[in-house]
Formats: C-alpha cells, sequence, structure tokens
C-alpha cells in the first residue's frame, strides 16, 4: 500500500511543475480573448472628441477611446489646450462614470509649442493599454525631447529623454539620454522598444578627430577647458568649413586669424592652406568679438567674460588675463595697439608690459617637449 503523505508530495510537485504554465497560458488566452471582444472602439473617433469637449472644454485636438482588461469602464486618452491661440497642451485621461466621464488623471503642462503626438498601445502586454505622448523644448543653449507613457492601471508616469547641452562646446556631441524612474528592467527595456519606433535612442555620432567638424572637441580633449600655457595644435587642410557668423579678423604677414560667433578662434596659414584652431570656448558664449596684433602677441577680447586672453604665435603660449597693474579688467569690446600700450574698450589705456608671459619651465633630459 503507497504512502498517502508521499502521493500529496508528489501531487504537489507536479501542481508546481504546471501551475505556472497554466495560469499564463489561462491569461493570455484572457487578453486574446478580451481583444477580440473590444477590437472594435466603443465610440467614433468624432463622437469621443465631442464627449472630451463638453467634459474639458477648450481645444480637444486628439481624442483615443479605448478598453482595458482591467476595469469595465471606457476610458479616454485626450490631447487638449485652452483655444487655437493658446499652447497650453496637456494629456488627459477621462473614465467613464455612469452615462458620463470624469478625469483620472492629467499631465503637466508639455513644454513644446507644436502639437504632440498621443497614442494608445499595451507595451507590456498585460491586457491594458498605455498613454504614449512626447514633449520637446529647445533654446539657443540646448534642448531635450522626452517620451512619456502613462500606465493608469498603477497610475505612474514614466519618461525616456534625451538632452544635449550646445552652449559646452567642451562636452558631449551626442545627447545625454535618461529614463525615470529608475529600476526597473523590463520597463526601460519596454520604454526602448517604443521609444526606437517613434525616433528616439538614434546611433551616437562617430567622432573622427581628423575631421575639421570635430576640432573643438579635439581642441578640449588635447588642451582642457583653457590651457593657460602653450597649447597643442592640429593641422586642417584649407580654409575652415564654419556656418557661423564671422565675428572678426586680424592679419599679420602670412597669418590670418579668424573668430566666429558662438564658436573657434582658428589661425589660417595663407602661404601652406592650412589651419589650426587657436582658442574654443567651452562655453559657447565665451567667443574672441574683437583682436589686435602687436607683432608679438595677438590680444582678443571676450564676449560675456572679463579681461583679455592672449596668443603669442612664436611660442604657441595661450594665457588669460583678469587683472592688470593690479585692478580687474572690464569685459572688452574694442581692443588696438599704440607703440607697446594697449588701447581697451576706445578710453583704457594700458602698457603691454603689465601683461607679463607665464614663465615656460625648462626642459629636463627625459622630460616631453609639450
Amino acid at each position: 500500500m503507497s504512502d498517502p503523505s508521499l502521493a500529496l508530495k508528489l501531487g504537489q510537485w507536479l501542481y508546481s511543475i504546471v501551475h505556472k504554465p497554466l495560469k499564463k497560458l489561462w491569461h493570455g488566452g484572457k487578453i486574446i480573448f478580451f481583444r477580440f471582444r473590444n477590437r472594435k472602439s466603443a465610440l467614433t473617433e468624432a463622437k469621443a472628441k465631442q464627449v472630451a469637449t463638453s467634459i474639458l472644454g477648450g481645444d480637444v485636438s486628439t481624442a483615443i477611446p479605448f478598453r482595458n482588461i482591467s476595469t469595465k469602464h471606457i476610458l479616454m486618452a485626450v490631447l487638449r489646450r485652452s483655444s487655437k491661440k493658446d499652447f497650453d497642451w496637456r494629456v488627459f485621461l477621462l473614465e467613464q462614470l455612469g452615462s458620463t466621464f470624469q478625469v483620472v488623471w492629467k499631465s503637466e503642462m508639455l513644454s513644446s509649442f507644436t502639437k504632440s503626438q498621443i497614442e494608445v498601445q499595451d507595451i507590456d502586454g498585460d491586457g491594458n493599454w498605455e498613454i504614449i505622448y512626447d514633449d520637446q523644448s529647445f533654446g539657443t543653449g540646448g534642448g531635450s525631447r522626452s517620451l512619456h507613457v502613462y500606465f493608469p492601471v498603477s497610475k505612474k508616469l514614466h519618461s525616456l529623454t534625451e538632452s544635449l547641452n550646445w552652449q559646452n562646446l567642451s562636452g558631449a556631441v551626442s545627447p545625454e539620454v535618461t529614463i525615470e524612474p529608475e529600476g526597473d528592467s523590463k520597463l526601460a527595456s519596454q520604454i526602448e522598444s517604443v521609444g526606437s519606433k517613434r525616433g528616439f535612442l538614434r546611433p551616437s555620432a562617430e567622432i573622427d578627430f581628423d575631421k575639421p567638424e570635430f576640432a573643438a572637441q579635439r581642441w578640449h580633449k588635447e588642451n582642457g577647458k583653457f590651457p593657460q600655457g602653450k597649447i597643442k595644435i592640429h593641422y586642417y587642410k584649407g580654409l575652415p568649413h564654419v556656418l557661423s557668423t564671422l565675428v572678426a579678423t586680424e592679419r599679420a604677414s602670412g597669418r590670418l586669424w579668424l573668430s566666429f560667433f558662438k564658436g573657434l578662434l582658428i589661425e589660417y596659414d595663407l602661404v601652406k592652406d592650412q589651419h589650426f584652431v587657436v582658442y574654443s570656448p567651452a562655453c559657447f558664449y565665451n567667443w574672441v568679438n574683437c583682436m589686435s596684433f602687436d607683432g608679438e602677441r595677438l590680444w582678443c577680447g571676450v564676449h560675456c567674460m572679463n579681461g583679455l586672453i592672449s596668443y603669442e604665435p612664436r611660442t604657441g603660449i595661450l594665457v588669460k588675463y583678469e587683472r592688470s597693474q593690479g585692478k580687474e579688467l572690464p569685459q572688452i569690446e574694442a581692443v588696438s595697439n599704440e607703440w607697446g600700450v594697449l588701447v581697451l574698450n576706445k578710453t583704457l589705456r594700458l602698457p603691454v608690459s603689465g601683461f607679463p608671459r607665464p614663465v615656460q619651465r625648462p626642459i629636463l633630459p627625459g622630460m616631453p617637449s609639450s
């Protein structure tokens, strides 16, 4: 006669093996049946917009009715602004309450002036649709764009954001990517899939430091934000190909210095037909706005920065001066030189001798030369 406890344990073991697969199969079947039963929208697009307008007022651009397996009520994702003259876009989630609808969630006001793309999609395959919409904000110094996914069941908003700081010329050329909140790898993978389909997460820029379009990145890689000493240079063939406006120029024999709006100070060799970067601002607001060559040093005023910078072609030394003769220097908008005297902003006269060159350490045997 068999042991009853052994049979019980065997039954429990068999149940543990088949329970999870059967439960998963059962749940999957329920989802398939639910989707089949609700393959036709509960409301037409026109009717949905009419209902949403009656609840929210203003200008309803999009209204998408849908059903979730977790509730018997009709849900509706809505994109709305106060009027056609306004840009206060928000996304709303409406839920059926009796014969009417109520607002159960609304987004923060979107930053974008243009109409957002909004859709509903079951990104995790649980039979419940999520609301997906995008937003973007760009300015002269940087920008970001985001993909937002709102989960009605958990009442949580998750976001994928790509941010880029254009004003930092010493920084990255590809956007920084963040997913908030962090910690859920499966959810992050689902949002990654949705984002890729909507144009996010594109391949990073391929940087080639031998190409002139990456001259600023190379300069900062080899010299830092500001070297205050001898710079390391790299020659590029021909004239610089820069789309920015030319702000200031200075010429001395076979050299031509070119400064560009929110960009680089470049030296062009007229004889050898080649150029290199003399100075790249870490912040693109600090471009060279005026310059003058005294035969030994190129003196430059810098936008949004007090003081002067000087460059000595013979030694390749770049220096920043914030003071002279014990006094702080103002922001320089104009510079010229008259027989060993710098004339700053057309009124301030200071001797060149008041701007000493940095002392260069002697090169000892075994030390690198640069």
